[in-house]
């Protein structure tokens, strides 16, 4: 959950822009995530969370 609200505080709309980035910054907040993880974590959040933010 808190990885998910992470996603959707994204302030400079980097989820619609470059999402490889955004998932990228959640690394850096969450260092126990790959990109893989952090990408699919991203997905999720947005569907649950933020879907207005959806590439």
């Amino acid at each position: 959950m808190k990885r998910g609200h992470l996603v959707c505080r994204d302030n400079l709309g980097m989820l619609q822009t470059d999402p490889g980035i955004a998932a990228a910054e959640l690394v850096e907040e969450d260092h126990s995530l790959t990109q893989a993880e952090a990408e699919t974590v991203q997905q999720a959040a947005i569907k649950v969370y933020c879907p207005d933010m959806a590439p």
